[in-house]
C-alpha cells in the first residue's frame, strides 16, 4: 500500500492502481484499500468504477471518512462529464466525509469546494477556518500566502492559478483576518458559470460581459487556438484595465500563467509575488521596492516545515508545491538582476546572502538550493549578456 500511495502522489496513479489493487487482494476486507482503489479509478477516468469501490469501502464501515470522500469527488461535476455526477450526493458525500473525521483537511477540501457551488458562506468559512486548524493549511503554505498578499496595492484583484494559491490564501483572509480587501479569484475556477456570477457579486467587479454572455460563455477556436471562458474574461478585463474602465489594481500571482501578448504589452510590473497590469506603458518593468520589501519581511523560520500536510492526497498538489519556494528565490534573483543593472552592487550581494540564509533554514528542494548558491554568477551572467545585446543593436 505504502508503495501505490507514493506512485499516486507522484501523480502515477495507473502504476499506483496496481499496488492498491494487489493490497486489496491481500486484504479483501480494509475499507482504507477499497478507498484507494477508487482513487486510482478515479484518476484514470474510470468514475463509475471508483463510486463502486467507494460503495464497497461504506458497506465494511459506513463512517469511512476517505470513502465519502472519493464519493463526493467523484460526483462532483467540476471534475469532468460523466453523466453519473450529481452536485447533490458530492455535498452530502463531503458533508459526511468531514462529520466522520474532523481533522481531514481532505473533506474540508471538499466541503470549501461544494459550499461555494451552492453559495452557502457559512460552510464555507468554516471550512477554511478547517483547513488551517486541522494543519491542512500548513505553517509554510500560511507565509508563502502571506508573502503573496502582504504587498499588492490596496483593493487589488489577485488571479491565482489551482489550490496551493487559492484556498491558503483565502485561509488567512478567513482566519488572520489579513488583507481581506483583496478579491482572490481562481484563473480555473472562472471557467464555470457559477463562479463567474460569484465572485462578481461578491467582490462588486467589474466584468467585460453582459450578465446574459457572461453566463453562457464557452470555448471558442479551433484545435490549438482554442479559448477558455477563463481567458476571454481576462482578456476582457485587460482590455477595461488598458482603457482606464477597470476600477480596482489588477494583478496576476507569480504562480499563474502570463499570457504573451500581456507580458510582451510593457504594460506589466513585476513584484515579486505577482505582476501588476497598468494602464500605461512602464519603462520600469520590476518594482525593486514592492520585491524587496516582501521578501526582507519574510521570517525563513516560517518556512521550515512542508507545503502541504503529510495527508494530502492531491497528487498535483504535493507535486507542484515542490517549486513554490522557487517563486520566492526567483523574485530574490530578479531583484538581484536589477539591482546590478542600475550599478547598485552593495544591494545586489545583500540580496545575495539573504538568498542563501534563506535556503539554509527553509524547507527548500536541491535544485532551488543551487539556484541560491549560484544567484551572484546568475546574475551577473544575464547582466552582462543584456548589456552586450543593447551595444550590438
Amino acid at each position: 500500500m505504502r508503495k501505490g500511495i507514493a506512485l499516486f502522489l507522484q501523480n502515477k496513479p495507473a502504476d499506483a492502481l496496481v499496488q492498491f489493487t494487489q493490497a486489496l487482494k491481500e486484504h479483501p476486507e480494509d475499507p482504507t484499500a477499497f478507498a484507494w482503489v477508487g482513487q486510482g479509478l478515479f484518476r484514470i477516468g474510470q468514475p463509475a468504477a471508483a463510486v463502486e469501490a467507494g460503495r464497497r469501502a461504506l458497506a465494511i464501515d459506513p463512517c469511512h471518512s476517505m470513502a465519502h470522500d472519493l464519493l463526493a469527488i467523484t460526483y462532483n461535476d467540476q471534475y469532468g462529464d460523466w453523466a453519473g455526477a450529481d452536485r447533490d450526493s458530492s455535498w452530502v458525500h463531503g458533508l459526511q466525509a468531514a462529520a466522520c473525521d474532523t481533522s481531514d483537511g481532505n473533506a474540508w477540501l471538499t466541503v470549501w469546494t461544494n459550499a461555494m457551488v451552492r453559495g452557502d458562506s457559512l460552510r464555507e468559512r468554516e471550512a477554511l477556518h478547517r483547513l488551517v486548524s486541522t494543519g491542512f493549511i500548513t505553517e509554510t503554505c500560511r507565509a508563502y500566502a502571506r508573502w503573496m498578499l502582504r504587498d499588492l496595492p490596496p483593493n487589488a484583484i489577485l488571479l491565482t492559478n489551482g489550490d496551493i494559491d487559492t484556498y491558503p490564501t483565502l485561509g488567512i483572509q478567513v482566519s488572520e483576518g489579513f488583507r481581506t480587501d483583496v478579491a482572490i479569484v481562481n484563473l480555473s475556477l472562472l471557467n464555470t458559470d457559477w463562479y463567474r456570477r460569484m465572485v462578481r457579486d461578491r467582490h462588486g467587479l467589474s466584468m467585460p460581459f453582459a450578465p446574459a454572455e457572461l453566463d453562457s460563455l464557452e470555448w471558442i477556436g479551433e484545435g490549438d487556438a482554442m479559448i477558455s471562458p477563463s481567458s476571454q474574461v481576462v482578456q476582457g478585463w485587460h482590455a477595461m484595465v488598458k482603457e482606464g474602465a477597470f476600477d480596482r489594481p489588477f494583478t496576476i500571482a507569480i504562480s499563474a500563467p502570463l499570457e504573451d501578448s500581456l507580458a510582451q504589452s510593457g504594460r506589466v510590473i513585476y513584484g515579486g509575488a505577482y505582476f501588476r497590469v497598468t494602464k500605461d506603458m512602464v519603462d520600469m518593468p520590476v518594482d525593486t521596492t514592492s520585491i524587496r520589501s516582501g521578501l526582507m519581511t519574510i521570517d525563513p523560520m516560517s518556512f521550515r516545515g512542508p507545503m502541504v500536510a503529510a495527508n494530502d492526497r492531491g497528487p498535483v498538489r504535493v507535486s507542484g508545491s515542490r517549486v513554490m519556494m522557487r517563486n520566492l528565490i526567483g523574485a530574490a534573483l530578479r531583484l538581484d538582476m536589477a539591482y546590478r543593472e542600475m550599478g547598485r552592487d552593495g544591494e545586489a550581494r545583500a540580496i545575495e546572502r539573504w538568498a542563501k540564509g534563506f535556503v539554509a533554514v527553509a524547507n527548500c528542494d536541491p535544485e532551488t538550493r543551487d539556484i541560491a548558491a549560484s544567484l551572484e554568477k546568475m546574475s551577473k551572467s544575464v547582466v552582462t549578456q543584456a548589456r552586450k545585446a543593447a551595444k550590438q543593436r
